[in-house]
């Protein structure tokens, strides 16, 4: 496993942990994300470098996700910077989480009690696809592997981003012997001296702690790259279309449906 991606693994319990459930921190994540963008987009619980334009997939009548194929070096994507808005979920989190997450897991922590807490992503990025480009990429499949039973669906656009902010109320300190002994523990404006040891130069070169005004500490994870958090799939049709001199041609369609499975759970929940 990669750096950044074992450093979002921590942080993505912290986003599911820092609410009242897993299934909660994902709804409410997911919803603070699709918030901010048009109907149809998909935002994920942690980001990941898999999900691009042109990577296709279809969903069996089972509901069970299952890869077609990668499309994207034939999609022609483009990538440009978004304004610096930041979506962010509010809860809480344990010192003993907290720990963890700064890499300081064999730190022994007192009490149980719960701490306000934020996360926000930031330094965005948005991918996009034209559609003249995306039905061309889609011709390039061969209409046999596509199965009636099946919905098949390509990714359009994306949105990434590049950093990940947990925000920690500063009396968390009290649970590990108050802020003197915590600024021992902890390198302000660095990696904690317990990550540095633990992970060697993953956390320094990545995680960095710092107090705020206002009675905060912040976590900033950076990551090596931009990575997806949320992405528009768009539904598609593929056939052959038996042709006069030239033979059989290839019929891509796009559709005005997209897979947006967040918001289906979240409407049968109402």
């Amino acid at each position: 496993m990669s750096n950044h991606g074992g450093s979002w693994t921590i942080f993505a319990g912290a986003l599911a942990a820092a609410l009242t459930s897993t299934a909660q921190a994902q709804a409410d994540v997911a919803k603070a994300l699709q918030e901010t963008l048009p109907k149809g987009w998909e935002c994920l619980q942690g980001p990941n470098d898999l999900d691009h334009p042109g990577r296709a997939f279809y969903i069996d009548r089972r509901g069970v996700r299952y890869e077609l194929a990668d499309l994207n070096n034939a999609i022609h994507a483009e990538t440009g910077d978004l304004s610096s808005v930041v979506v962010s979920t509010t809860g809480d989190v344990s010192a003993g989480l907290f720990a963890k997450i700064i890499g300081m897991g064999s730190v022994s922590v007192s009490g149980s009690k719960s701490y306000a807490t934020k996360v926000s992503l930031s330094q965005r990025q948005e991918v996009r696809t034209n559609e003249a480009n995306a039905r061309a990429a889609l011709r390039t499949l061969d209409p046999t592997l596509l199965d009636v039973e099946n919905t098949y669906y390509v990714i359009r656009n994306t949105q990434l981003a590049q950093q990940m902010r947990l925000t920690v109320d500063k009396s968390i300190a009290g649970a590990f012997g108050g802020e003197v002994q915590f600024d021992k523990l902890v390198k302000i404006g660095g990696a904690t001296k317990a990550a540095r040891a633990a992970n060697g130069s993953q956390a320094s070169q990545n995680t960095i702690i710092s107090a705020q005004e206002g009675g905060n500490y912040t976590i900033d994870q950076i990551f090596p790259k931009p990575m997806t958090v949320c992405f528009l799939a768009q539904k598609f049709t593929l056939r052959s279309i038996t042709g006069g001199v030239g033979g059989n041609v290839k019929d891509a369609q796009l559709l005005d449906e997209y897979w947006n499975p967040s918001a289906e759970k979240v409407r049968k929940r109402r």
